[in-house]
């Protein structure tokens, strides 16, 4: 039955009709439809087909196959594991010959696999042949992944996707079909409207990754109209399900995942390191990181509060460069408590002191109420917090607050709790404690929701991604606001993200050196709409790591210019002068310096771009993409400079070649010395206007136009109205044009070096000669006395 609605969808809609579609009311239909079941797929598979998929598992699991690289390096402290990483570095039944240094227990152990992964292959494909759904999407991904040493086959995966999808409907199928429409990985044709096409259905029938990507489509008009209407109520129902996983964890809720990394910043940056400090490429220098994290654990060892305070906090929540430690963490946090708990008044701490045993008092009350690394218990978790509010700490008051008012801490007789509680996360909220913000905006969005709203900006503004979530549900009903209300419901979906995250795999992958897989993985979450994806892709690509199996030939600048110009669309400085580059020299597109020149000047006006400066002086230094202006060039190499002094030596170089072409220019066109007088002198940068006074990009690009644009003669001056001189002239500086300054720097340094050659050659030469001189006349001398002898 699945089957053939879909059918009857491809035949009577296509994609743009789809498209136009109400997502909302559609689904409602289509989830009344499959409650009733309607569209149920009943397909049983067979008996034979079922016993060819089990056999084939039972093959690749019984005999301990690593399904990838990953799965290699999990088995490494295994005795075979030696073993199966090289078994990986095989191409599939036994197509390559193993090196001599392997070993006879290494080829055996390969070809035990080989024949064991055909055998399972064999199976497979005997049971997709049964239109087995498992079998199906098990050689899909294995063509995709190259699983177990499959040789990776896209156009193999596509076909099984297409039946997959075709036979079964599958979601996944949907999903992946849209990648490799909009990517043309393997050799696939690129087509914007099926790969819609298949998001679509794969939408429809709940998954996530196809929802994030035709939510982020609609939402930017890629493929597609825009439609802000689709893509609110795509993004809402993608939030919603986040928020119900982070509500459905412990008190307070889940951690956040791990955050993605920007591949380029262990490399120092997207062109290097410290190319642009001012912009996003500055990398981390994980030395000097390391060696604070060991000064700090230092000082903590000797009982410093404020180093043991600043270690527990990173081993709690966890960190790049820590790994969640509670029990670590609770020895820190409980040394500073019994450090300090005979105190109950902050006067007799202190400022210092009050502020981190508070902090440790909240954070201790956390882990007791959660049950981390502790007993769970309210009791106690209420006695650390009722302490930590004492010495003024956020946390601590708000979970106060929250306690009263939900009934499980007790108030004196009379009291009201809800009253109480309300003081608490006021303090709570005093002290910049997001959760308090959210609580208080949640408590009065019925009585003042423009207050209520401002608490949950607030609250975001923190790092409460909770904040944006209720943010957004308290702005998506105004028409004005939808775009406002999906950029907070985006946010949510791409940082909670738990469930469904590629990026988390492709980094370990590209950490493996399994660069085509990574790659894949990135796309995946590229299409979906988070920024550092995309930048990852294009990085990839951009760097030419081995990907060659992905078979992108033609295909491979465009792909990177296209997820540089989505990247930079996030106003990612180094994206947006990656495009820059592209557009300059042709790659993935035609040749134009001036869109070239406007993806500079945002890099440099927007996000102070040192490189982005540069790039816009030597292109008016030279009249690439922009008119040819000496002024413009050298205030660009001066701002270059200031905004990144490691820059001194290319812009040193720059500004002599420049000088050298503006006296070419005032000896032969003329300038007045107001105008030499300014060249000469460093280029101050703006004040920073205020908001309503700034100037735009292109206003900018517009300095110094006035005063170039009236130069008087003075050459012409100096030398009178004379007809002769000035033909004389003319026919001199028409020789003299034909060599540009380029050349004539390369002759006058090399007539430079030719004379210091030559003045060294004769310092070398001359005491030469001089002992050749002694020489000869040490032998006159000599024959002279001999002669006397005689």
């Amino acid at each position: 039955m699945l089957k053939t609605f879909l059918s009857l969808i491809f035949i009577s809609l296509n994609a743009s009709n789809l498209l136009a579609n109400d997502l909302e009311s559609d689904n409602k239909i289509l989830n009344s439809d499959l409650e009733s079941g309607d569209f149920i797929n009943k397909f049983q598979p067979s008996e034979s087909s079922i016993k060819n998929y089990e056999d084939a598992i039972k093959l690749l699991t019984d005999n301990n196959i690593p399904k990838n690289v990953l799965d290699s390096n999990s088995n490494s402290k295994s005795s075979s594991s030696s073993v199966i990483t090289k078994y990986l570095n095989y191409i599939y039944f036994n197509k390559e010959k193993q090196s001599a240094e392997d070993g006879d227990s290494a080829t055996h152990t390969k070809n035990i696999h080989n024949s064991k992964v055909e055998a399972a292959v064999n199976n497979l494909e005997e049971a997709a042949k049964e239109n087995h759904p498992d079998a199906i999407f098990t050689l899909a991904n294995m063509f995709l992944y190259s699983n177990y040493g499959v040789p990776r086959d896209i156009k193999k995966s596509f076909d099984y996707f297409q039946k997959l999808a075709d036979v079964h409907g599958n979601s996944t199928a949907h999903h992946y079909l849209a990648l490799l429409y909009s990517t043309g990985l393997g050799g696939i044709p690129i087509d914007t409207s099926k790969a819609i096409l298949h998001q679509s259905f794969a939408a429809r029938f709940g998954n996530k990754g196809a929802k994030m990507a035709l939510a982020y489509r609609y939402a930017h008009g890629i493929g597609t109209p825009e439609h802000c209407t689709n893509a609110l109520y795509l993004y809402r129902s993608l939030a919603d399900d986040v928020m119900k996983e982070y509500y459905d964890g412990p008190v307070g809720g889940h951690f956040l995942p791990s955050l993605p990394v920007r591949l380029w910043e262990n490399h120092g940056g997207a062109y290097g390191v410290n190319i642009d400090p001012k912009g996003d490429e500055k990398g981390y220098d994980q030395s000097k990181i390391a060696n604070v994290i060991e000064y700090y654990r230092h000082k903590a060892n000797k009982g410093d509060d404020n180093a043991m305070l600043s270690l527990a906090i990173p081993l709690y929540n966890g960190s790049p460069y820590f790994k969640r430690d509670h029990a670590q963490a609770y020895s820190y946090l409980h040394k500073i408590y019994i450090k300090y708990q005979e105190h109950d008044d902050p006067k007799t701490l202190g400022e210092s002191k009050s502020k981190i045993f508070g902090q440790a008092c909240g954070y201790l009350g956390i882990m007791h109420l959660r049950g981390e690394h502790v007993e769970k218990s309210n009791s106690t978790a209420a006695e650390y917090f009722i302490k930590g509010a004492k010495f003024n700490d956020g946390k601590s008051q708000t979970w106060v607050g929250i306690m009263l008012m939900e009934g499980s801490l007790d108030t004196e007789p009379g009291n009201d709790p809800i009253d109480i509680g309300l003081t608490y996360l006021t303090k709570g909220h005093e002290n910049n404690y997001p959760l308090a913000m959210i609580k208080l905006g949640l408590h009065y969005l019925d009585i003042n929701p423009k207050y209520s709203s401002t608490m949950f900006l607030s609250a975001y503004s923190l790092g409460s991604y909770e904040g944006a979530y209720r943010l957004a549900q308290s702005i998506e009903h105004n028409e004005n606001m939808c775009q406002g209300a999906i950029k907070y419901y985006s946010i949510v979906v791409n940082r909670m993200d738990w469930s469904y995250s590629p990026h988390r795999e492709g980094l370990s992958l590209y950490k493996a050196e399994d660069y085509e897989n990574a790659l894949i993985h990135y796309l995946e979450q590229a299409e979906m709409g988070l920024e550092i994806a995309q930048s990852n892709v294009a990085w990839l690509i951009d760097n030419d790591y081995s990907l060659d199996d992905l078979q992108l030939g033609e295909k491979k600048n465009w792909l990177a210019l296209l997820y540089w110009t989505r990247s930079s669309n996030h106003e990612v400085a180094s994206s947006m002068l990656k495009m820059g580059d592209y557009h300059y020299e042709g790659k993935g597109t035609e040749k134009n310096p001036a869109k070239a020149f406007s993806c500079y000047s945002h890099a440099a006006h927007v996000h102070q771009s040192s490189m982005g400066y540069w790039n816009l002086g030597w292109m008016h230094e030279n009249g690439i993409g922009a008119p040819k202006d000496f002024y413009l060039a050298k205030r660009f190499y001066d701002l270059a400079y200031h905004y990144n002094n490691d820059a001194s030596f290319p812009v040193t170089l720059s500004l002599i070649k420049l000088n050298f072409k503006f006296f070419y220019n005032y000896l032969f066109h003329g300038s007045d010395s107001k105008s030499v007088s300014s060249f000469m002198n460093p280029t101050q940068p703006n004040v920073p206007a205020k908001d309503n006074e700034k100037a735009t990009s292109k206003d900018q690009d517009k300095i110094g136009e006035e005063s170039t644009k009236k130069k008087s003669s003075a050459w012409q001056q100096w030398i009178g109205e004379d007809d002769e001189n000035e033909n004389d002239l003319n026919n001199i500086h028409s020789v003299i044009i034909t060599i540009s300054s380029e050349q004539i720097i390369i002759m006058s340094l090399c007539l430079l070096i030719g004379y210091l050659i030559y003045l060294r050659q004769n310092r070398l030469n001359q005491p030469l000669a001089n002992n050749n001189q002694g020489n000869s006349n040490n032998n006159n001398q000599r024959q002279h006395d001999q002669q006397q002898d005689q």
